[in-house]
């Protein structure tokens, strides 16, 4: 019997020190920083509450939230915000998630990682100055998104509101940006592909001019993406040095492609993901137009190659 209740004790003092010890490493709070759905975030006002260590494991949390699950939150969130507008109303909400890009001047990819797009549309027939009311009404909207609701604040990697007449014919697009260069909480990746992005970043570490900006695989094109910032550095002063310089971006993509391809990380990355082209962009204001994606965007070189 006393060997009994002795085995009792101890079993009694083991439970008590596992809790303890859960409570001391932020077991019980782990579980409250782990969210299914946008209406289990806190509000902005909650959020002043939270200690400054715990903000790492809050903004893991919100990883579990499918974005696409959110979309008709927002759709009321807007719907609500435009309910004084007399001309302008609610009509669309994508939440499209970046898997490409990468925390300014880090090797890491961020949290932050969601393209808000948001359609309205607006009575053109009661006004003259259609852009410029679409225009501040898009820059308040923006404005309300980031001050009060605490997934934006963290999530939203680009906000993009385009206003449309009755018609459907576009007015205006009002973007909003807001990477973080002092950001320290990064995305997890699979190994593989931090290891294979690993070899592209490195190629901008041993040639400055060239910034990766973006990288991963896109499986709907089974394709490689790289994009590289071109530093203004790069160019020169006058519009032919300027244009032999774009021009050598040939060459450039040609020694990207053959500095990637040549180590095993990048080889093995390209195998598990069953890729078979490698798309290089450079970005710089200095390019011309190019067609990329289908649309005439200003600032972009894109190379394309069988892999």
């Amino acid at each position: 019997m006393r060997l009994k209740k002795t085995v009792l004790m101890l079993l009694a003092a083991v439970l008590l020190l596992a809790a303890c010890a859960q409570q001391g490493d932020g077991g019980s709070q782990a579980g409250a920083y782990s969210f299914s759905t946008i209406e289990e975030v806190p509000k902005v006002e909650e959020l002043s509450e939270l200690p400054h260590e715990d903000i790492e494991r809050f903004r893991r949390g919100l990883e579990n939230i499918s974005p696409s699950s959110c979309e008709d939150y927002y759709a009321g969130m807007i719907t609500e915000f435009l309910n004084d507008e007399q001309l302008i109303d609610f009509s669309e909400i994508t939440l499209e998630q970046d898997d490409l890009t990468l925390s300014p001047g880090k090797n890491n990819k961020s949290l932050s990682n969601l393209i808000f797009r948001i359609d309205l549309q607006m009575d053109t027939t009661k006004v003259i100055d259609n852009c410029d009311i679409a225009q501040d009404v898009s820059s308040q909207l923006m404005e309300y998104l980031s001050q009060d609701d605490v997934y934006y604040r963290f999530k939203a990697e680009r906000c993009i509101v385009t206003t449309y007449d009755l018609n459907g014919y576009m007015i205006q697009t009002a973007e909003r940006g807001y990477r973080n260069v002092k950001e320290t909480v990064f995305k997890e990746q699979p190994q593989t592909e931090y290891d294979a992005q690993s070899v592209a970043y490195s190629f901008g570490e041993k040639n400055p001019e060239f910034v990766l900006d973006r990288f991963g695989a896109v499986p709907d094109t089974n394709e490689l993406y790289m994009e590289f910032y071109v530093q203004d550095s790069y160019f020169g002063w006058g519009q032919q040095e300027n244009q032999q310089q774009v021009d050598g971006l040939e060459t450039i993509y040609g020694d990207i492609r053959e500095y990637v391809l040549s180590e095993a990380a990048v080889g093995l990355y390209i195998e598990e993901n069953n890729l078979t082209t490698m798309t290089v962009v450079f970005r710089n204001g200095i390019l011309d137009n190019t067609y990329r994606d289908g649309i005439v965007d200003s600032g972009y070189l894109t190379f394309h190659s069988e892999l």
